[in-house]
């Protein structure tokens, strides 16, 4: 064991075997000085926990939707919106479909109406406890369209705490993915039913017609790095 200067403490490492199960043991020590002096009467019982390895858990539409997973679309007024709940149109099977897999296949949606940004709404249940989540890296593909307008999309995540969304990650490319990775303050942007929301939202709003603003999602996947406490 090492000494840390100026204290009277004393640390090690030691390595459990991979199938040691999760629980609370005891690490015996036995004490030698430099004299060499030795403890040999008495052992001293340092508490060692073994937690479970660290996990991924992957979010996405590839086995359907509904029960811990929706999406929503199409247009809103604001980028972003000042409220999580819009748009609230939700994907129809069909739509769903679309999305499953980065594939090239995407779910296109137009605004219809002046000054509105096209926009989808991505809404996940996490079975894993915010306490113990020490990452969340997220995945759009799709694409971001605007006649005579700035092409491209953003990708947003909602803050709970704060009750407004933050940019996560942006392109101006008619095309693009877009990727982030959230390890800071996590407890902000899951609720404590376990919610997490991220929206897509294009560039330019609408100003005429015949100029819509139009997004399209290819593939949403979100993955949770999940640490459990004993």
């Amino acid at each position: 064991m090492q000494n840390i200067p100026g204290t009277d403490i004393y640390t090690t490492t030691t390595t459990a075997a991979s199938t040691t199960p999760p629980a609370t043991y005891d690490l015996w020590i036995n004490a030698t000085d430099n004299t060499p002096n030795k403890n040999s009467n008495t052992t001293v019982s340092i508490s060692l926990t073994i937690l479970p390895q660290e996990t991924i858990s992957t979010y996405n539409f590839s086995t359907g939707a509904g029960e811990d997973k929706w999406a929503f679309r199409k247009q809103h007024k604001k980028k972003p919106p000042a409220v999580n709940n819009v748009p609230n149109i939700e994907f129809t099977s069909s739509r769903y479909k679309k999305i499953m897999a980065d594939d090239g296949v995407m779910q296109i949606d137009r605004s219809t109406i002046r000054k509105r940004y096209a926009i989808h709404r991505f809404n996940f249940t996490m079975q894993e406890p915010e306490s113990g989540v020490t990452g969340i890296d997220v995945l759009w593909d799709g694409k971001g369209y605007k006649r005579f307008g700035r092409k491209g999309a953003a990708i947003y995540v909602w803050n709970f705490t704060d009750s407004c969304y933050e940019k996560l990650s942006s392109g101006t490319s008619t095309y693009l993915t877009l990727e982030a990775n959230i390890t800071d303050n996590i407890e902000d942007y899951i609720a404590d039913d376990g919610t997490f929301i991220i929206i897509a939202q294009q560039n330019t709003r609408q100003w005429w017609l015949g100029r819509p603003s139009r997004i399209g999602t290819d593939y949403i996947m979100v993955n949770v790095t999940y640490e459990p406490h004993f």
